[in-house]
């Protein structure tokens, strides 16, 4: 029987993010709880399709891990 790797899940505070963020990123966060809400991205007029790239696991946030991993992802891709 195969053991699925479980990573653990980090939690970043608004002010402690990332620096390799974009700036996007920021703007959208307008209540600064450190991830961008499904709500928030609507108000920004961007990409729905762009959002479910960004929400790797479809729980409705962008998180800054999910961000990085995405872009970590297109890089090795």
């Amino acid at each position: 029987r195969e053991v699925e790797e479980v990573k653990p899940v980090v939690a970043l505070r608004y002010g402690h993010l990332p620096k390799d963020l974009p700036e996007w990123y920021d703007e959208c966060d307008t209540d600064k709880d450190g991830q961008v809400a499904l709500h928030e991205w609507r108000k920004s007029n961007r990409s729905m399709s762009e959002f479910a790239e960004y929400d790797l696991n479809g729980d409705g946030l962008i998180t800054a891990d999910e961000f990085l991993r995405f872009n970590r992802k297109q890089a090795e891709d």
